[in-house]
């Protein structure tokens, strides 16, 4: 699966804007042969650029874990940074469960009527 592919079933997911965001770059930094990367709230926070809170990290990060999209353990770090894995197929069951709620919330460009609005 490519990251573009990853992306797009974040977009549909039935989560805060914020979430999608903390999500999106979480997938940015992972190890895409294991999915996985040791990261903390404050390395997300700078990867953010200061612009989304450590406390709203943070609650993106239990959301995410909550609804089984990602696991937090123990890294071999010593400094305490957890080890987020991405579950991806979770990621696809969840993605196929907002899409058939909603399908007319999702356009298929290659379906669109009039693709020069979007210039």
């Amino acid at each position: 699966m490519k990251e573009h592919q990853v992306v797009d079933l974040i977009l549909t997911l039935n989560v805060s804007n914020t979430t999608k965001l903390i999500f999106m770059a979480l997938v940015r930094r992972l190890d895409w042969s294991t999915w996985s990367k040791p990261m903390s709230v404050s390395y997300i926070y700078n990867m953010l650029g200061g612009s989304v809170s450590q406390r709203s990290i943070s609650r993106a990060l239990a959301e995410l874990t909550r609804l089984k999209l990602i696991q937090r353990s123990s890294s071999d770090r010593n400094d305490n940074t957890k080890l987020i894995t991405l579950d991806i197929n979770e990621l696809k069951i969840q993605s196929k469960k907002t899409y058939s709620k909603n399908p007319d919330t999702m356009s298929d460009p290659d379906t669109m009527s009039d693709p020069d609005t979007m210039s």
